[in-house]
């Protein structure tokens, strides 16, 4: 009866090692995913960062980067061009 209270009870320390070592593992790879999941986090947060940092478009661009005077004469083409858009109906 005393060897088989101490098999019983070899069998439960081991099992109970087992099942924290596996624990400690799962918990060690939860660790690694939530690193991975913040870093791919930030990431995707400077991209957007740097995508609001751009002008909307090459034409927005181009009109910060003109003078007053040839942004006034873009201003008159356009709305002469508007105009002709809509006296021809296209």
């Amino acid at each position: 009866a005393d060897l088989a209270q101490k098999n019983a009870k070899n069998e439960l320390k081991k099992s109970e090692d087992k099942v924290y070592r596996e624990r400690k593992e799962r918990e060690l790879r939860l660790n690694e995913l939530k690193s991975e999941a913040e870093e791919k986090k930030l990431h995707a947060e400077r991209i957007d960062r740097r995508a609001l940092q751009r002008p909307a478009s090459p034409l927005e661009d181009l009109k910060d980067k003109l003078s007053e005077q040839d942004q006034t004469k873009i201003d008159m083409y356009e709305n002469a061009f508007s105009r002709i858009k809509e006296a021809t109906g296209a």
